[in-house]
């Protein structure tokens, strides 16, 4: 059928999906607000309605967070005049017991747990390579 055809009253019109020319009265609006025609046209997705729920995910009651408490207490490093091992409050100035900072830092920290190379026993500076933990317990 020919589109160039006149019916009084109607007009020609391009789909806006197609770009072909139909008559206005033939033309139908998509649920987007497109004018098309009869073969672009397509119902709107029903899934497009339905609305979710809205999820209330709390616990029926809860226990407040308790804060961390931290115990500073000096020890033999700590309370050296050594600048890697002092902290503050803690030092004294020409402190040191007679000894160097590494024995100072042997004798604290370098224990038979922390000499192992396991990476959450180990301490830096004590580890050593291949030791055996288990041949000293």
């Amino acid at each position: 059928m020919a589109t160039n055809y006149y019916i009084s009253g109607d007009w020609n019109l391009t789909c806006d999906v197609c770009s072909k020319k139909v008559k206005a009265s033939i033309s139908k609006k998509r649920w987007d607000g497109f004018q098309v025609c009869p073969d672009c046209w397509e119902e709107r997705q029903p899934l497009d309605f339905i609305r979710a729920r809205i999820d209330k995910i709390t616990v029926p009651f809860q226990r407040p967070i308790p804060t961390a408490e931290y115990i500073f207490s000096c020890d033999l490093a700590t309370g050296s005049a050594y600048a890697d091992l002092a902290t503050a409050d803690c030092s004294q100035a020409d402190q040191t017991w007679g000894i160097s900072y590494q024995e100072l830092f042997e004798s604290v920290y370098c224990s038979v747990g922390n000499r192992t190379a396991i990476p959450s026993l180990a301490v830096a500076g004590c580890a050593t390579a291949s030791y055996n933990i288990d041949a000293y317990l």
